[in-house]
């Protein structure tokens, strides 16, 4: 976010519906205060998924015309990316790190914007 105007990442999409933001210590209040400010901004965000790296917590936020609805999920919960039609469960993203997929990292990001 902090790159000037005009310079595009590979994997930047213009007019995304889903965000996924995996949260580090360094970046969760930007993350939950400025950056989800400017996502809300975008008529085309429709879910922002915030996943934790310190507890098995995924929180998602779904767009229902002028309000966000909120929803936390924890260990042992299956959740829903309803823009995906995807239903996941804590375990599928919270794998064990000798698995084959790798986990979420601090720092990921599933999508970039400018």
């Amino acid at each position: 976010m902090g790159e000037p105007r005009g310079i595009r990442r590979p994997n930047e999409v213009k007019s995304p519906h889903l965000i996924i933001e995996v949260l580090s210590p360094g970046t969760e209040a930007f993350d939950r205060g400025l950056k989800f400010e400017r996502y809300q901004a975008r008529a085309s965000v429709q879910e922002y998924v915030l996943v934790s790296t310190e507890r098995r917590t995924v929180e998602v936020f779904n767009r229902r015309g002028k309000l966000w609805v909120y929803q936390l999920y924890r260990a042992n919960q299956q959740f829903d990316l309803t823009n995906l039609d995807l239903h996941l469960t804590m375990d599928d993203l919270y794998r064990n790190p000798s698995a084959k997929a790798p986990a979420f990292q601090p720092g990921d990001e599933a999508l970039c914007l400018v």
